[in-house]
């Protein structure tokens, strides 16, 4: 009998503590959104922090974090952020793609992680054959980074058989700059 009112006891005291936590969260959460829709993004950044601090595996939380890492030009942090949530969801395909930004052009790395998401995507594109749209994009916009010009790029997708739905997301595309695609990246020094 004694045993099992101890049970009861930590285990209230654990679901208490679980309570905490998301009351804790939640109203952070809010001060963090008041924050930032007033245009206080230092407050709301540091609430970003306290959330972060309470949960530090929190994918949401954590993508928050990196458009402040990248406006204070704090570009390796935002790329180990990125990394950490690439770790538990390797289809984040927006944050690699951020991640390619960040890198410097002449760094090797951005070449490779460029041919595995070409890679990647391609395998996307001859596996799904349903809503291929976002996949489309993606892979003009990686081909773009890779500096072929949009004649080359209508070659490379002619292997795919485009309906005509993805032949008007192609087209739509193929026309833009990259500079209008890509996330806006402030220069650093």
């Amino acid at each position: 009998m004694k045993k099992m009112k101890k049970i009861i006891i930590l285990t209230t005291i654990m679901v208490n503590m679980s309570c905490n936590y998301k009351r804790d969260v939640i109203s952070l959460n809010k001060e963090y959104e008041s924050e930032l829709i007033q245009g206080n993004e230092t407050k709301a950044e540091s609430y970003l922090d306290e959330i972060i601090a309470i949960d530090k595996n929190n994918t949401k939380y954590l993508k928050l974090k990196i458009p402040f890492l990248v406006n204070k030009c704090k570009k390796e942090q935002a790329i180990k952020l990125i990394d950490q949530i690439l770790k538990s969801d390797k289809n984040e395909i927006d944050l690699l793609l951020l991640k390619i930004v960040l890198i410097p052009e002449d760094n090797n790395k951005k070449k490779y992680l460029l041919l595995e998401l070409e890679y990647s995507l391609e395998e996307k594109m001859r596996s799904n054959t349903i809503k291929r749209n976002q996949t489309i994009v993606n892979l003009i916009l990686v081909k773009k980074m890779q500096k072929m010009n949009p004649d080359g790029i209508g070659k490379f997708f002619k292997n795919y058989n485009l309906n005509p739905e993805e032949q008007n997301v192609f087209n739509s595309y193929i026309t833009i700059s990259i500079a209008d695609i890509l996330p806006i990246v402030p220069e650093c020094n």
